[in-house]
């Protein structure tokens, strides 16, 4: 074997050995600290997980009509039936003691069910939060 040869295997075994030790000081110097385990059980607690699962799961329903009917607005009725490529969804979501969904020209609107105002567009676990949840 050439002497150059030994050198660059002389290298490459340094530079494994190098990472090797770097990955290791790394993985013992720098601990992750675990999330916390959320156990809330209150009602509120299981509505705000219950919206946000709902929202999800509507804007995934209007997101495949959309892609299945770009020309045409979604309805709750239209998610739930089994034409224009549907159905979409079992059933409309109904938890009618925290929160209500509705669909606007295509628009998914949340509402809290205390508040008779204006619905927000859901836009995500924030707009949950947004009504009181």
């Amino acid at each position: 074997m050439k002497r150059r040869d030994m050198f660059i295997i002389l290298l490459a075994m340094v530079v494994v050995a190098a990472a090797a030790l770097l990955i290791d000081h790394y993985a013992f110097a720098h601990t992750s600290v675990a999330p916390p385990i959320t156990t809330t059980t209150s009602s509120l607690a299981k509505a705000y997980r219950a919206c946000v699962t709902d929202g999800a799961t509507l804007d995934t329903a209007i997101a495949a009509f959309k892609a299945e009917n770009p020309d045409l607005n979604p309805t709750e009725s239209a998610l739930v039936s089994s034409g224009l490529g549907g159905p979409y969804l079992q059933s409309w979501v109904y938890n009618p003691q925290f929160y209500t969904y509705s669909l606007t020209n295509g628009v998914l609107y949340l509402r809290a069910a205390t508040d008779a105002t204006k619905p927000i567009r859901f836009s995500g676990p924030n707009s949950c939060l947004a009504i009181g949840l």
